[in-house]
């Protein structure tokens, strides 16, 4: 293992017709291609005769201690393992002299900047990393002992700036211009990890930063980002995952740009697996969706966000469009503004799935937040699609190994009672003693079976509802109760301003009978229960969740599955 050293303060590039004192330190010119320049990229040269360049450049030495002439000047080859003689450009030292397990120390006071495309590619393999740290010059000498973060890395300009290769890196802040270029990591077969580290997009309609993207089915790549900071310039600029992705901790950079979506979807044939959890967003605009929606054609993965800060007042979408295509989807969990650790959000091809607040079975459904109850249930919305919605599994530990029913209360405004091809429950639990074995049961109508409509339900859906009011605009699906039909829930289907009194039609309402108020129509929801018997051979967890399969349905699920 070798180690290098980089700092910008230390050289400059070599120019034509100039006056250089003795001690001064020169790399050649980044627009200098003469035959060789690789090689001689990768020293740095120190001016041990002062004098004047040539009104051209030498052929220089690329063994160390060797010398050229150069005009009046001479200069001698260093290599780049002392801060005096320190390398300039990162991509000349990774790109050309390192070896795989070899170390790049970038001072804290480094800050490289180009007008051109920049590829950083270090020689790392993924069981033998190179590593690219900041560090405190001032400590540990040309053996630097103490990370530090400032150092800095950009181009500007339509151009991009890219960083391949297996390497572990700090601290070090990267910036992608002004152009349409992309700020990419990790475009082939590698591994790289960034802790503390910086990644901002300058102002245009394309740019992208890509991680883990190989372009391929057949190559994979992993890219996690600890702690890091991003900006973005423009509305139409993304984040864009690729193969493994993970994103821990970190922050949005304030003065930035808020994209309309931060994730983009993948266009390639790559899967994509994105885990994001920690990560603050609270510097972006309150309308910010997630993730980019729409056609994830040729892919396959998740995108899974968790326990991270929105911007105040969100009100933007998981999804800035429905997912149109087989094999993904996207899951936010406790995403908010505030400390509502129970949020829920699932997005994919078949629907979506989400807590809510406002309608729920009324009495202990729900969860405890800092000691107060939060009641709430799983709102599942089905696509037009004919793939079953699945919901969320409910967990909880049985203690009973004779025979039991498990139930889960549902409520929706369907035109008629749904039955079991329609709507059914799926229970897991212990079918052999000593084994960690689970059975699957299922309410679901056999294929060849006529489907034989769930349960009625007498449940109290309306303790978190408003009561219905006199003279007041109601908008389509707006929900409230009537005192006149306790426990009943009563859902707007035609807008309007609601009687000056109460109509009589309220009282003791059916489920699924309609009542004109006023220019308003409301009906009364459905209530159902979906029940599963079964007895499990051990005390254990079970689990049970409820699938949707009937086409644009909404359908209201307790939060708690009961199991007597």
């Amino acid at each position: 293992m070798a180690d290098f050293l980089l700092r910008s303060t230390s050289s400059t590039e070599r120019q034509n017709s100039t006056a250089y004192a003795l001690g001064d330190r020169i790399v050649i010119a980044r627009a200098d291609a003469q035959s060789g320049f690789a090689n001689m990229r990768k020293y740095v040269y120190e001016c041990t005769t002062a004098g004047t360049t040539a009104g051209s450049a030498p052929i220089y030495p690329t063994t160390p201690g060797g010398t050229v002439s150069d005009g009046s000047v001479v200069w001698t080859c260093r290599e780049c393992q002392t801060w005096a003689n320190a390398a300039r450009y990162a991509d000349y030292i990774a790109n050309n002299r390192m070896a795989a397990g070899d170390r790049l120390f970038a001072s804290q006071a480094h800050a490289e900047t180009s007008t051109v495309s920049l590829t950083i590619t270090f020689p790392g393999t993924v069981t033998n990393p190179c590593y690219f740290l900041c560090v405190d010059d001032s400590i540990g000498g040309n053996s630097p002992t103490t990370v530090s973060t400032g150092a800095s890395v950009s181009n500007s300009g339509s151009v991009t700036l890219s960083v391949n290769g297996s390497v572990i890196g700090y601290g070090v802040a990267f910036t992608c211009g002004s152009g349409s270029g992309n700020l990419s990591l990790n475009q082939t077969a590698n591994i790289q990890e960034w802790t503390l580290c910086d990644f901002v997009l300058g102002a245009s309609a394309t740019q992208l930063l890509i991680l883990s993207a190989s372009g391929s089915g057949s190559v994979s790549a992993e890219t996690t980002l600890n702690n890091c900071r991003y900006q973005f310039g423009n509305t139409a600029s993304r984040i864009k995952p690729s193969n493994i992705v993970s994103i821990q901790g970190g922050s949005i950079i304030s003065g930035g740009t808020t994209p309309t979506s931060i994730f983009s979807r993948p266009t390639s044939n790559t899967p994509v697996n994105l885990s994001v959890s920690g990560l603050d967003f609270s510097n972006l605009g309150s309308t910010v969706n997630l993730v980019e929606g729409g056609s994830f054609s040729g892919n396959n993965g998740a995108m899974i966000l968790r326990n991270s800060k929105l911007p105040s007042s969100w009100s933007g979408s998981l999804l800035s469009a429905a997912i149109t295509t087989i094999g993904f989807n996207v899951a936010a969990y406790n995403l908010d503004y505030a400390d509502t650790n129970y949020s829920v959000w699932l997005e994919d091809y078949s629907g979506s799935v989400r807590h809510d607040t406002a309608l729920y079975l009324s009495g202990t459904d729900g969860i405890k937040l800092n000691g107060a109850a939060v009641p709430l249930c799983y709102k599942m919305t089905a696509s037009a699609n004919v793939m079953p919605l699945e919901g969320l599994w409910r967990v909880i530990v049985n203690e009973v190994t004779t025979s039991q029913t498990a139930t889960l209360e549902i409520i929706h405004n369907e035109a008629a009672a749904l039955n079991d091809g329609e709507i059914w429950l799926e229970l897991e639990y212990p079918v052999t003693g000593g084994s960690a074995q689970f059975a699957r049961l299922t309410d679901k109508s056999n294929l060849l079976a006529t489907p034989a409509t769930q349960t009625t339900s007498s449940a109290d859906w309306d303790d978190g509802l408003s009561e219905r009011a006199n003279s007041t605009v109601y908008a389509v699906g707006n929900i409230i109760k009537s005192s006149g039909s306790p426990g009943s829930a009563f859902i707007c289907t035609v807008s309007g301003t609601s009687a000056g009194s109460v109509p009589g039609g309220y009282t003791s309402a059916a489920d699924g009978a309609s009542i004109t108020d006023g220019s308003a129509t409301f009906k009364a929801m459905r209530r159902q229960k979906l029940q599963v018997p079964f007895t499990a051979a051990e005390q254990g967890v079970i689990r049970a969740r409820a699938v949707l399969a009937k086409s644009n349905a909404v359908v209201w699920v307790a939060s708690k599955l009961a199991v007597a």
